[in-house]
C-alpha cells in the first residue's frame, strides 16, 4: 500500500525504543547515541542515492516505496518517536533534535511523556 500523498508531502512515522529490563526504577534514559543513530537513519532511509546493505527485505520494500515517492517530487514528512520506560533524554540528545530542525533536515514535534512501568 503506498503512503497517502497529500499536496505534494507524504507523511511517513517512525518508532525506535529502547526497553531496560534489568532496572524497572525509571531512571534510565533514552541514550544520545541513539538519538543521534535515530537521526542518521532517517538521513539514510530518505536518501534515494543512499545503499543500504543490512536491511530486512520487508522493510527495504516500505524504504523503497517511500524512495520512488521521493524521486516522484514529493517531499516525506518524517514524524519520528522515540520511546523507553525511563526518563526524557538528556540535553545533549536535545540539542541534536534542536540542531537538526534549525537545519531543516528533519522536521519534528519535540513531546516528552513518562510511563510507569513496573517489573511483573
Amino acid at each position: 500500500m503506498r503512503p497517502e500523498e497529500y499536496d505534494g508531502e507524504f507523511t511517513v512515522s517512525l518508532f525506535q525504543a529502547k526497553y531496560n529490563h534489568t532496572d524497572f526504577s525509571g531512571n534510565s534514559n533514552f541514550p544520545e547515541s541513539g538519538i543521534n543513530g535515530l537521526i542518521r537513519a532517517i538521513g539514510l532511509l530518505f536518501n534515494p542515492a543512499a545503499e543500504l546493505q543490512h536491511i530486512n527485505a520487508r522493510l527495504l520494500a516500505k524504504v523503497e516505496e517511500a524512495r520512488s515517492l521521493i524521486r516522484d517530487g514529493f517531499i516525506p514528512q518524517v514524524r519520528s518517536i522515540a520511546c523507553n520506560n525511563g526518563l526524557k533524554w538528556n540535553s545533549g540528545s536535545e540539542e541534536l533534535c534542536n540542531l537538526q530542525i534549525a537545519n531543516r533536515t528533519v522536521r519534528t514535534e519535540l513531546k516528552t511523556d513518562r510511563i510507569n512501568i513496573s517489573a511483573p
